[in-house]
Formats: structure tokens, C-alpha cells, sequence
């Protein structure tokens, strides 16, 4: 699994190549026709398109998407190929093996989550249509139990199961799960559950299959939650931490907008998946229903990096899920918004924390910022540092008739087929002829977006271009 990366570049499938393969064959997405294709390679190609950028819109170069190889948390680390396309502001996540079998082989029912696609040579990252099967639930079941990569609660109720204190120390053996449920009063659900992993307690007990050890060595989790500070009494001091459906003291619930009846978020930063009934369709056409449990969501890390000080800043996400589209807001900007007064000032500010700490979102840690504020918050913590504080007179001026000359370069106009149409003395004067940010018309000076207002730029006159060429 360390070689992940490298054995994904043994197939076509990863390909960011434009050019095609040998017989490769494209066809539009369903629900994304005109902006993604997908390969019997199982290729996925975002196609070049305007994209309305509000004040102007913009053109996208053709590219080849990058694909997301996912590790299954079960013992098998099974593996699965997904992408995330965006459209109308939402994101989609699919599974490209799903959509290859259903645009190459043969069509299905992309919602019936009871079938599911296989691969003839056993290996997931091969996506090609010819690798590629269609199978029910029922027999992929059937087959890990015969070849033993799959095992039943009966199966697992009657092995021998050893039970261990927090630190690792052997209290009892049972000669089966249903002895020690009845010895201990857990149910056995939860013993087998932990007794399959190596991180899980049951009780406030370490479970372990097999013979039984004397003492067994623990292994830590290591996920972004166990990194987080405490307080005096050892407890963990961020309110998201705590995963259980019983309020805080002091906390309060509102229905988070555009998600109504689906989930809420408390003014402690805590997010609320509600009970709900859904429907779905079972292998043989039926359709059935079913309520879900209230839960506590789990929030996610995102990283940036703060080249200032040398280390990652951290801030939480959440990923909501409406009419099959997930969508993911930061908890600072969901908090501010659902329980402040001033929701204009989403708008145009930024949220920041007043004690520094990002992960703490309490209502009362969150304030709406200005850019210039946000940047003397970062000084003021120490997350920036004022290169030019430390530079003489001199200095200063030598860098301020540096940038200046940078920004005087004459800058030309093209229309679309390739005519010049007018030569502005700087990048300044261009943007507010157009009408546009002078960052949009850099980016496509620089390439990274091929237009801007409808129009090519290039640094230099008219006759310096064709000196150059």
C-alpha cells in the first residue's frame, strides 16, 4: 500500500497524457454532458468551456482529470477509483469504474446501490471497460465467505475471545463471544466489533480473537482528533471532539440553511445529522424504506501551509449531502452564519478566531474580518513575518522602483482569432479598461487561464510580439 502512487502509473487509467490511447473511446457523463467525458480506459477529460466568472467569463483548457485512489477502512484495505466533478456549484463524487461498465458495456441503474461493478483480473486500479463486471451484493457475500475474506456474526460468535484493560493487560478468556456478553453485560455486537480491530474498545475493554497474551500492545489512533489540546483535568478542550448526541451545557440547535429537516449545527461549532426516512431499492426491484439514526458528524481537517513559520495551519470542514450533491463549508463560516446577527458580512469578510485557534468554534471565539485585519492578526500571532521590517531606507526604495517597472510592462490586447486590437502601458490601466481585476488579466498572461473578459493578453506591444517570433 506504500507504493500506491507508483503502481498507479503502471496503468492507462492514470494517464494525464491528452493524447489518446490505442482504441480509446470518449462519451459524455451522464447529468455533466459538454463539460466531462469518460474513456473505456476509464480516462476522465474536462472538456474546454466558457465558465461564468460573474463580472466576465472565462475559457478552461482541456485537460485530463487526476483520479482519487480510496483505501477501505476493512481488513482487505480494499481500493476504489473516484473523482469529483463540479457543476452549478456543487460536487459530485463517482465511482469511475461504476460509470465505465454503464457507458461501455452495458447500461444500468447508476442509483441501485446493490449492484455493484468487480474486476475479472482482481486488480481495482485496471478500470478498462474489458476488466470490468457487474455483479449483485449477494454473490460478491457469497463468495468471500467461501474464500474466507469475509466472516459472519455466526463465525465470529464462536471463537475464543480474550479481554483486556485500557492498558493492555489480559483480565479473562471466553471460549466464545455469546460467554463473554454474558459475563461482562456488553452485548456481542460490540465485542466482535472490537475484537476485529486493533484500535476499538467494547466496555472500556480491549477485545483480541485467538490465543490469549498476557499483555497486548496498543496502538494508539492516528488521526487529527487525538492531536488536540487539553485542559487542566485532561479533557479535550475543542467542543467538536465530543461525539455524543447529548447537548453541551449551554448548547444551542439551528437547522443549518438550505439544509432544513436535514441537518443541524450548534453555536459550539458541533454539527447534527437528523433522523430522516429514506428509500432505496433492493436487488430484485423493491423498494423499501427506512429512518436513520441522529448522529454527531465527524468533521474533517484541511491544511495550508504557512510558509512564514514553517508548519501546516489547520481548519475544520464538514461535507453536506442534498439530492445526491455533497457540498463542503468550513464550521467557522456555518457557525457565524447560523447564529450571528450580522450575515452580511459574509459577503465580504473573512471569519476569524479571537484567540488564534482555529479548531475552537464557538460563537464567541468567531469575529468577521477585513483582509487588512486578517493580515494584523497574523502578525500579531506570529504566523507572519514582515520581510521589509528588517530592510533599511534604502533597501525599501530599491524594491518599491523594482515593482513599479514590473508593473509598467506595456500589456496587448488580442481578440479571439489572434488581431491585436490595443496596447496598454501597464496591467493596471488594462484591467480598468475592461473592467476586470488586474490578478484575472495576470493569470492569463501567465497561462493559467487561456482568457479573460472575452479576450487573449501578452505582455509587450504589437511589435514586440512579432520581433519574437
Amino acid at each position: 500500500m506504500q507504493n500506491l502512487k507508483y503502481e498507479t502509473k503502471k496503468y492507462p487509467t492514470f494517464s494525464l497524457n491528452l493524447k489518446d490511447h490505442k482504441g480509446e473511446i470518449w462519451k459524455d457523463i451522464p447529468g455533466f454532458e459538454d463539460e466531462y467525458q469518460l474513456s473505456n480506459y476509464g480516462r476522465v477529460k474536462s472538456q474546454a468551456r466558457w465558465v461564468n466568472g460573474g463580472n466576465f467569463d472565462y475559457s478552461i483548457p482541456e485537460r485530463i482529470r487526476k483520479l482519487h485512489v480510496l483505501v477501505a477502512g476493512n481488513r482487505n484495505k480494499d481500493l476504489s477509483v473516484q473523482l469529483t466533478l463540479h457543476k452549478h456549484g456543487k460536487r459530485y463524487r463517482i465511482s469511475v469504474a461504476r460509470y465505465t461498465y454503464h457507458l461501455f458495456v452495458a447500461p444500468f441503474d447508476l442509483e441501485d446501490h446493490t449492484l455493484i461493478i468487480t474486476r475479472k483480473h482482481g486488480n481495482a486500479l485496471n478500470c478498462h471497460c474489458n476488466n470490468l463486471m457487474l455483479r449483485s451484493i449477494r454473490e460478491v457475500a457469497k463468495e468471500g465467505f467461501a474464500t474466507n475474506k469475509r466472516k459472519s456474526q455466526f463465525q465470529l460468535q464462536i471463537k475464543p475471545v480474550t479481554q483486556y484493560d485500557p492498558n493492555g493487560n489480559r483480565i479473562a478468556s471466553y471460549s466464545c463471544t455469546k460467554e463473554a456478553a454474558a459475563a461482562t453485560g456488553i452485548k456481542a455486537g460490540y465485542i466482535n466489533g472490537a475484537a476485529r480491530t486493533k484500535l476499538r474498545m467494547a466496555g472500556g475493554f480491549y477485545w483480541r480473537y485467538g490465543k490469549p497474551k498476557e499483555k497486548i500492545r496498543i496502538k494508539k489512533p492516528s488521526n487529527p482528533f487525538d492531536l488536540q489540546s487539553k485542559d487542566e483535568q485532561g479533557n479535550t478542550s475543542h467542543y467538536y471532539f465530543n461525539r455524543s448526541t447529548k447537548n453541551i451545557n449551554g448548547e444551542n440547535w439551528k437547522a443549518i440553511d438550505g439544509f432544513e429537516g436535514l441537518y443541524e449545527i450548534s453555536d459550539h461549532g458541533r454539527v447534527k445529522s437528523l433522523r430522516r426516512l429514506k428509500q432505496i431499492t433492493t436487488e430484485t426491484g423493491n423498494k423499501t424504506q427506512y429512518w436513520t439514526k441522529e448522529f454527531i458528524m465527524k468533521q474533517v481537517f484541511r491544511t495550508t501551509d504557512n510558509k512564514y513559520i514553517g508548519e501546516e495551519l489547520k481548519y475544520l470542514t464538514v461535507s453536506l449531502k442534498k439530492d445526491g450533491a455533497y457540498s463542503s463549508y468550513t464550521i467557522a463560516r456555518l457557525v457565524f452564519q447560523t447564529f450571528s446577527e450580522d450575515r452580511n458580512a459574509l459577503d465580504t469578510k473573512f471569519i476569524i478566531h479571537k484567540d488564534g485557534d482555529k479548531l475552537n468554534n464557538h460563537i464567541s471565539n468567531l469575529i468577521p474580518a477585513t483582509h487588512t485585519e486578517v493580515i494584523k492578526a497574523s502578525y500579531a500571532g506570529n504566523r507572519r513575518s514582515n520581510h521589509y521590517a528588517n530592510l533599511t531606507k534604502e533597501q525599501r526604495l530599491k524594491y518599491a522602483i523594482k515593482s513599479a517597472k514590473a508593473l509598467q510592462k506595456p500589456v496587448t490586447q488580442y481578440n479571439l482569432r489572434g488581431e491585436p486590437i490595443t496596447v496598454f502601458d501597464s496591467v493596471k490601466a488594462a484591467a480598468e479598461s475592461v473592467g476586470v481585476n488586474s490578478c484575472s488579466i495576470s493569470n492569463a498572461i501567465n497561462g493559467r487561464v487561456r482568457t479573460i473578459g472575452g479576450f487573449i493578453w501578452r505582455t509587450g506591444s504589437n511589435n514586440e510580439e512579432k520581433k519574437k517570433r
